[in-house]
């Protein structure tokens, strides 16, 4: 995946307007959800409601960092890194409000620097990008979670890995190396699925694991 700014039609891929307006994220269109036509609905009739799928925070070098939460708001927090290009829209490929409620789950999607309500980070490399989850998780009062940075063989924590044989953006082959190279890791590799389709398939099955 290319992790480097990416600034290019960030503005096609912002959301326009309440829940009236549907939405355009990676050229897939989607209409109207639950959260949406709730604050649809509060828009007609007067009422606030938090617009959990647009917010953003001030970061301290002064940068907009783009965020939508979907779930529980009093669930277990979990974060959701996009690819690129993308937003932080794409999580409803996988889910929807309903799914992510039922399993207690506070999911947080963050727009990368330069996509969706993100603004353009200049020489940003990878490794920005655990400072910018940092700050947001402070902001939302999470105070306890995981970023990389370290050598694989030092990797204490249980790591699972799902990748799709027929993955064409992540080749097959890193994610048997990450495999062979972190203890204990717990991966399974799927004929025929794809780098999205595997999410959509198995997504019961990863998020049980995530919650362990």
């Amino acid at each position: 995946m290319n992790y480097g700014a990416e600034q290019a039609g960030r503005a096609g891929w912002r959301r326009r307007g309440m829940g009236a307006v549907a939405l355009w994220c990676k050229h897939i269109r989607h209409g109207p959800k639950e959260g949406e036509r709730e604050a649809l609905a509060a828009a007609v009739e007067g009422r606030h409601v938090e617009d959990r799928y647009n917010q953003t925070i001030r970061l301290e070098d002064g940068r907009t960092l783009g965020f939508a939460e979907y779930g529980d708001p009093a669930g277990r927090p979990a974060f959701y890194f996009h690819g690129s290009p993308s937003c932080r829209l794409d999580w409803s490929i996988f889910g929807d409000e309903a799914w992510a409620r039922s399993h207690g789950v506070r999911f947080i999607a963050i727009d990368r620097p330069g996509m969706g309500l993100s603004d353009y980070q200049t020489d940003r490399t990878l490794v920005d990008w655990p400072d910018d989850v940092a700050e947001l998780a402070d902001t939302r009062g999470i105070e306890t979670f995981a970023v990389w940075g370290f050598p694989l063989e030092q990797v204490a924590t249980p790591v699972h890995i799902w990748h799709g044989e027929a993955d064409r953006s992540t080749p097959v082959a890193m994610g048997r190396h990450l495999a062979e190279r972190i203890p204990g890791c717990k991966a399974r590799f799927f004929e025929g699925e794809g780098h999205l389709s595997l999410v959509r398939q198995y997504r019961d099955e990863i998020l049980r694991a995530l919650l362990e």
